[in-house]
């Protein structure tokens, strides 16, 4: 990966893990109404990573305890906003839902 995207993917996930004003407003009422938003964009271009994980682990790729072990503080974040877990199947995120419970970052509602 080029320096600027690790700049770029390291900006928009210090946006949730530090709550930066108001970047963080922002971005979860972008995410919660579906709006463009530049930041959110960038947002879904990020949790794609994830969801190519969760593709992984699904084809035996790469096991629970291989994705904890390199993500865990990640998906924990992930996880710790309501509003990121609600958009995840309305952006079309369907393997990532099913890591974050299967690896016991949320539980089922």
């Amino acid at each position: 990966m080029r320096s600027s995207e690790t700049e770029r993917y390291a900006h928009v996930r210090r946006v949730p893990d530090y709550r930066e004003e108001p970047l963080f407003t922002q971005l979860g009422r972008a995410v919660s109404a579906g709006t463009h938003l530049a930041l959110a964009d960038e947002f879904y271009h990020y949790l794609n990573f994830f969801e190519l994980m969760a593709s992984l682990n699904q084809l035996g790729e790469i096991s629970d305890q291989e994705i904890v072990g390199l993500l865990e503080y990640d998906l924990s974040l992930l996880s710790e906003h309501r509003f990121i877990l609600d958009a995840l199947g309305a952006q079309g995120f369907e393997r990532l839902p099913q890591l974050l419970q299967q690896t016991k970052f949320i539980v089922p509602r």
